[in-house]
């Protein structure tokens, strides 16, 4: 039982390390498109984030959203 329980809290600390990693990656990319966006007209940054970026659309309104 205690080899479960300390896998568990393992796991937790890794999952919520890289949850952390992945808010702040989050964070820089909105960043970066916001940036984009101040000198290219937001369609074409959207396009541009989907053709040359592989951005999913979804994704792109999530980022537009911090805009």
């Amino acid at each position: 039982m205690r080899t479960k329980s300390e896998a568990l809290a393992a796991a937790k600390k890794r999952m919520l390390e890289l949850q952390s990693q992945m808010t702040s990656r989050i964070i820089s990319l909105a960043g970066e498109v916001a940036k984009l966006m101040e000198v290219v007209p937001e369609r074409d940054a959207r396009e541009f984030l989907r053709v040359k970026c592989n951005f999913p659309s979804s994704e792109l309104t999530t980022y537009a959203a911090f805009n």
